[in-house]
């Protein structure tokens, strides 16, 4: 029942914390936002899985990035989505 009630949870989590991995957004809130899903990437959360390739092609985006931590944030994720998806790694590098 606890799965359940988690995995509902993360449902609900993800478009909001995709819609804060904007250039617009501040670095504070970009960083943070990478950090909570790569988080739950790197613990194999099957709903955040579900979305690797799509973020990790959002990730892409922050290549130049200016802001340190948002670069590193970004690389870290795109690190993470390539264990989780052989496919994204043949289809982008």
């Amino acid at each position: 029942m606890a799965e359940s009630h988690q995995a509902k949870t993360v449902e609900y989590m993800m478009p909001k914390i995709f819609q804060l991995i904007d250039p617009a957004q501040s670095e504070f809130v970009k960083d943070h936002a990478m950090f909570a899903i790569n988080m739950l990437l790197m613990g194999e959360v099957s709903q955040v899985k579900q979305h690797a390739e799509s973020y990790g092609l959002h990730l892409l985006k922050f290549n130049n990035d200016k802001a340190g931590k948002v670069k590193n944030r970004a690389i870290q994720g795109i690190t993470s989505v390539m264990e989780c998806s052989y496919k994204f790694v043949i289809d982008n590098f």
